[in-house]
């Protein structure tokens, strides 16, 4: 028990050493940061994004929170896009699927350290496509997810009996 207590320690550690890293990094390039995240919203694409999006909020709307069905709609997000075409019903039910395949594979972790980057590399395709990427086809999504839940299932039958060894 204190030997996974500290894992978890040195895992903590480890990711607010990145986060330090990253604001280090980003201090050094803050103009570049400015110019791209705030003065962007003043250019003629920012202008149609933000009207793809709206757009597609009313879609919501106008289907009663249904949505309107795949391929009916094109925005400039990935949520905006299952919001407009699964509705309410169909986001619920696909961010219930990416949180049991990420709860999961967190149960995972406590036995089987080696499957942390393919947590990491799954959430880091899904959060870029909710900001910017609007396709469902979007290959690199669908590959990190059946790695991810073909890399949690190898050895889900061992993990009953690494349980009952623990107790």
């Amino acid at each position: 028990m204190i030997k996974r207590r500290r894992i978890k320690i040195l895992y903590l550690i480890k990711l607010t050493f990145f986060i330090v890293s990253c604001f280090f990094i980003a201090s050094y390039s803050y103009d570049f940061l400015i110019k791209t995240l705030l003065e962007k919203t003043d250019t003629l694409s920012a202008v149609y994004r933000f009207a793809a999006d709206k757009y597609s909020i009313n879609i919501l709307i106008d289907t009663y929170g249904v949505g309107a069905g795949l391929g009916s709609n094109r925005p400039s997000s990935f949520l905006t896009f299952l919001i407009s075409t699964l509705g309410i019903v169909g986001l619920f039910i696909f961010i219930i699927l990416i949180f049991m395949q990420i709860k999961i594979s967190l149960i995972k972790i406590n036995y089987e350290y080696k499957i942390t980057p393919f947590i990491f590399l799954f959430i880091s395709t899904l959060v870029p496509m909710i900001i910017g990427i609007p396709d469902i086809d979007f290959q690199m999504l669908w590959v990190n997810w059946a790695l991810l839940a073909f890399i949690t299932s190898i050895s889900y039958e061992n993990l009953e009996t690494l349980r009952t060894k623990d107790i």
